[in-house]
């Protein structure tokens, strides 16, 4: 059985800017809203699927220069901007074995500074749908 393996190279675009040289973690959820689905006679209460969800969280170290993290991320904060996202588990070729994730979202939180002493400084990133579902592309 294949395993996918250290996840070490992995691939994050935000609007247009690839920013995987300064990300340092991220992850994909996708979630669906419970809905209440029991009434009176049940014993126990049940739940159906509603609305699908999806968030993707990520710690990048922080810069402040010219097309670099805090000028990509915080004017997509700021004005509240809706901004493709896309990720990956390898900066490779997109394929089965190597799926892109692709969707449109809003930063939801942004910290611009972030870390203890001595530690690098990062900053941690939110992103949440802003139309649509998350598209997994396995072809180039």
């Amino acid at each position: 059985m294949a395993r996918f393996g250290c996840f070490k190279n992995g691939w994050i675009e935000v609007n247009g800017v690839v920013l995987s040289d300064h990300c340092t973690e991220f992850g994909l959820e996708e979630t669906a809203e419970e809905l209440p689905n029991h009434a009176h006679g049940d014993d126990v209460a049940q739940v159906t699927p509603g609305l699908f969800n999806w968030t993707i969280r990520a710690t990048f170290l922080q810069d402040f220069a010219a097309a670099n993290v805090h000028r990509t991320l915080r004017p997509l904060f700021n004005a509240r901007t809706q901004h493709a996202i896309r990720v990956r588990p390898d900066a490779g070729v997109v394929s089965l074995t190597n799926p892109m994730y692709s969707g449109m979202a809003f930063i939801f939180s942004y910290q611009p500074m972030r870390g203890a002493h001595g530690n690098n400084l990062t900053t941690e990133v939110v992103f949440r749908p802003a139309s649509g579902a998350l598209s997994e592309i396995t072809v180039p």
